[in-house]
């Protein structure tokens, strides 16, 4: 039974692959939960920011959060913002007064009407886009920050890694940018399968760091998911807010294509990113090949890239990334039958933004390849909390026991 568990582990991580489509202590702190004003749901991912200051976090998948930042001015505001939702402004006197609040955003009304721009191909488009966004990323720039990564097996969490992460950015130099990552700390949950009937297949987290920093910056997603040869594949329009001038660009496969992205791309109305989002929507799916390996099969279900962008004197920077991909496996294979959900997450936020007085990282602190956990000092939940970060829920902890003394502590 070992020998074939161990030769049906292996055949999984092949099948998963084949479907693959430093911060700063702080001082002072306020938490609380943020929902929406029309039901009281919790708001996943809504940035929380000083943003003058360049300090961020984000609430987790069940609107919680735990700010903190250096003592400021007490008439310095913090934002709340999330697409969908008009932005809501609270004092930091407030915030260190109330120590904990429920945040109540409302959601906004959109009026989008479709604008014609017949002279400007797709690729014409994208290209304007990813030149403005050059142009506007803020450089050199420094991002410190924190790194996660997540992998699901139908719904429990077995295995965890995070990271907290310094990232140097600077457009006049032809190097590509630097990421390195000051301390991190890996677990993974072990499986005993006792029947062949309930057998799970614990597949190791494979996510790349440095690509995910490359999708964050715009250009490396384009250049892996719509390259130049596949644009005639895809059709876009071109839609605009008419209370606030900014726009939409979304691209979908054209009719009889069997392509599966659908791109949303959001710009105020200054021609700056605000947002993209990358889905594999559910009509699409079946335009994603199916993976067979000695009869176990791999289908994803799930695809969602998404990247949300700051702005600080016009220019930008990328302050929230997470991208999602889950993958139904089943067959049998030597008796054994398989039945699950694979889902993979990886996410980062930006905490802190330094652009005065910054050099690139030595050869040595430069994150390349590898287990995340090979890297940097280790981090234990005393030395987590005093950063910002984004909390477990308790669907991250079910399988891993040092999740669970950060969601007991907080």
């Amino acid at each position: 039974m070992r020998f074939k568990s161990q030769k049906l582990f292996f055949y999984f991580s092949m099948l998963f692959v084949l479907t693959s489509v430093c911060t700063y202590a702080q001082d002072a702190e306020f938490g609380g939960k943020v929902v929406s004003a029309t039901n009281k749901t919790a708001s996943p991912y809504v940035n929380i920011s000083i943003v003058a200051k360049g300090i961020n976090t984000v609430t987790n998948e069940d609107g919680l959060f735990n700010f903190k930042f250096q003592t400021a001015d007490p008439h310095d505001s913090i934002l709340f913002s999330s697409i969908g939702y008009l932005p809501k402004k609270i004092s930091v006197e407030e915030a260190l007064r109330e120590k904990s609040m429920v945040i109540t955003l409302t959601e906004s009304v959109e009026q989008l009407k479709e604008v014609v721009i017949r002279a400007l191909s797709l690729k014409q488009m994208l290209d304007s886009i990813a030149q403005h966004s050059r142009v506007v990323f803020i450089s050199p720039m420094k991002l410190n920050g924190y790194y996660r990564e997540f992998v699901f097996t139908n719904n429990k969490c077995n295995e965890h890694s995070d990271a907290l992460f310094g990232y140097y950015y600077d457009s006049n130099i032809k190097s590509d940018p630097q990421l390195s990552l000051t301390a991190s700390r890996c677990e993974k949950a072990v499986k005993k399968n006792n029947s062949q009937k309930d057998f799970e297949a614990y597949i190791d987290s494979r996510t790349n760091p440095n690509k995910m920093f490359s999708y964050a910056m715009f250009a490396g997603m384009i250049e892996q998911y719509f390259p130049d040869k596949e644009l005639d594949n895809y059709n876009y329009n071109l839609e605009e807010d008419p209370a606030n001038h900014n726009l939409r660009v979304t691209l979908y496969p054209k009719m009889g294509v069997d392509k599966p992205y659908k791109l949303e791309i959001w710009l105020n109305n200054d021609f700056m990113m605000s947002s993209y989002k990358l889905t594999v929507p559910a009509e699409l799916l079946k335009n994603v090949k199916e993976k067979n390996v000695l009869g176990i099969h791999g289908r994803v279900t799930n695809f969602i890239i998404e990247v949300k962008y700051n702005a600080i004197d016009n220019k930008i920077y990328p302050e929230f990334f997470s991208i999602k991909k889950s993958v139904s496996i089943t067959g049998k294979f030597l008796g054994i039958v398989i039945n699950q959900i694979t889902e993979q997450r990886s996410e980062f936020i930006v905490t802190q933004i330094i652009t005065n007085d910054i050099k690139p990282f030595q050869k040595n602190e430069i994150y390349k390849k590898g287990n995340i956990c090979d890297n940097g000092v280790a981090i234990n939940t005393a030395y987590l909390k005093s950063y910002n970060f984004i909390l477990p829920t308790k669907k991250d902890s079910l399988a891993i026991s040092g999740i669970s003394k950060d969601i007991a502590t907080n």
